[in-house]
């Protein structure tokens, strides 16, 4: 049981794990240091954004290294831990936390004219990515389904352990 309030904690825990693991797949295992958590948790750009600027930052993820902007240049990522993600009322319903978080996800990516993924955890199952488009990978992944409402949805493991490839992106 999680004490009361620990939930940032975790949030914030969980991006930096993303941000290692996204590192080590950009860079074919060399560096594990090529993106952090966005300052505010992406609310920069959208504060920018409001006051008509541009930031080349958007999201949960952003590249601290030039190598990573073959990602973060075109994927707008978000980034969700919660004790329950309530998966099935996001597939069958598109209802519930998850189908809010691809909403919010989606509006953010279009701002900036990126490409939405959702990468999410839920205590005790594996990691997903989501994602409605073709991923920057040289050969796609088989999704563990596909979603009505345009989506795959990956093990975040079957993402990782192709190669990420630059053209994709």
């Amino acid at each position: 049981m999680m004490r009361r309030g620990g939930g940032k904690a975790k949030g914030s825990a969980f991006e930096r794990e993303v941000c290692k693991l996204l590192s080590l797949w950009v860079s074919d295992g060399k560096d594990e240091d090529l993106f952090w958590r966005s300052a505010m948790s992406g609310g920069r750009s959208t504060v920018a954004h409001k006051k008509g600027r541009v930031v080349r930052q958007s999201g949960d993820i952003t590249a601290v290294a030039p190598a990573g902007h073959a990602l973060t240049d075109h994927w707008h990522i978000e980034c969700k831990a919660y004790r329950d993600i309530r998966l099935g009322q996001f597939i069958v319903k598109n209802t519930g936390p998850m189908a809010e978080w691809w909403k919010t996800a989606c509006k953010q990516a279009a701002l900036w004219e990126k490409k939405p993924a959702l990468i999410v955890k839920q205590n005790g199952w594996p990691t997903l990515f989501i994602a409605s488009s073709i991923l920057p990978v040289r050969a796609m992944p088989v999704p563990l389904f596909t979603m009505r409402w345009g989506r795959s949805v990956y093990l975040f493991t079957g993402v990782l352990n192709c190669t990420f490839s630059r053209r994709a992106s």
